[in-house]
């Protein structure tokens, strides 16, 4: 047997397994799969210049940082066939290579976020309603100029940051020696601006796909903290009390609910830029800044998907939903944000 029928072998045998640990019944692969499956692996093997032989599957791990170095120089679409054989080889050896087996399916499900991207760049953040990043952070800016919309800026200033949805609304200030005393019931019922002694960090329990991502917690930086910090301080507010409220005509007020919310961000940035803007728009223009300088001819940055990740995490999405909905989307109100995630 040669060693390309030997290569062969060892291809079909893991792709095997791979069925077998699913589930799945393996038909058996076609000959001009496993030609391509082959020759992706010579190439590799060849362009790596590693003095060991190919069959001994060693080599992957020996040699994971130059394999993933390789790969970084391909297309998504190429990079992904290179992962797929590569992940089917390790599997010869499950028990073996579980870790190495995991790392690079992480590498591949990051591949197939940058697929995404790669094939429609040209149709993304395709929404002339939206804003810049700068044009919002210029919007912010003239905001912290007006007294009469200090609460205003505060929520636009910390969508900027942590760019949650209209819970935003429900959020209560607490000290940290007064949250320690709350039951654990108590603590899980509500979302939370909770201060320490050098800190500030969000707690949410509630908001709209808890049931899947869980609490998030949130630490706030600079220069949001002094942000934050500097109107807790102007406008007098006491631990255990909601941070936002509707002041009426006689210096008392309502909680400020989610609906409410919407309203006031909408009705605040109308007026001063001719655009209403929703936490969900907000969003939008977060995630499309993120992929403003990608196009066909570039492969993407890792800087992307980690910054589109993290704004996944920090609002409680995916970044499947994120690419989908925000950055090819077409719809930016708050309709976007109740059909698209989970």
């Amino acid at each position: 047997m040669t060693d390309y029928e030997k290569l062969n072998e060892l291809i079909e045998n893991g792709k095997k397994k791979q069925y077998e640990l699913i589930g799945k019944e393996f038909k058996g692969l076609s000959p001009s799969t496993l030609k391509v499956s082959n020759t992706n692996v010579n190439k590799m093997f060849r362009e790596l210049n590693v003095k060991t032989n190919i069959l001994k599957l060693e080599w992957i791990n020996n040699f994971k940082l130059m394999i993933k170095s390789y790969l970084n120089k391909m297309n998504p679409n190429t990079r992904k066939n290179y992962l797929s054989v590569i992940i089917t080889l390790l599997h010869n050896d499950y028990d073996k290579n579980k870790d190495l087996i995991d790392d690079f399916v992480k590498e591949s499900k990051t591949n197939y976020t940058e697929i995404n991207l790669h094939t429609k760049s040209d149709k993304k953040c395709d929404d002339d309603r939206i804003l810049t990043l700068e044009e919002y952070i210029n919007f912010i800016k003239k905001l912290s100029k007006n007294p009469i919309n200090q609460m205003e800026y505060v929520m636009f200033a910390i969508l900027r940051y942590i760019p949650m949805r209209n819970e935003l609304a429900t959020l209560k200030y607490i000290k940290n020696k007064e949250y320690e005393k709350l039951t654990n019931d108590e603590k899980n019922s509500t979302n939370w601006l909770l201060e320490k002694s050098r800190s500030l960090e969000i707690i949410r329990n509630k908001y709209k796909t808890s049931n899947y991502h869980g609490k998030i917690i949130t630490p706030i930086k600079q220069p949001l903290k002094s942000i934050i910090v500097k109107y807790i301080k102007d406008n007098e507010i006491e631990s255990n009390n909601y941070l936002f409220i509707n002041k009426t005509k006689t210096g008392t007020g309502d909680v400020l609910s989610e609906n409410a919310l919407t309203q006031k961000l909408a009705y605040i940035s109308k007026g001063i830029l001719g655009k209403s803007l929703t936490t969900s728009s907000i969003f939008k223009i977060l995630c499309c800044d993120a992929v403003k300088d990608y196009g066909d001819n570039k492969l993407i940055n890792n800087e992307i998907i980690k910054t589109l990740t993290d704004y996944g995490t920090m609002r409680g999405t995916n970044i499947k939903e994120i690419i989908q909905y925000y950055i090819y989307g077409n719809k930016i109100g708050d309709n976007l944000s109740e059909k698209s995630d989970e």
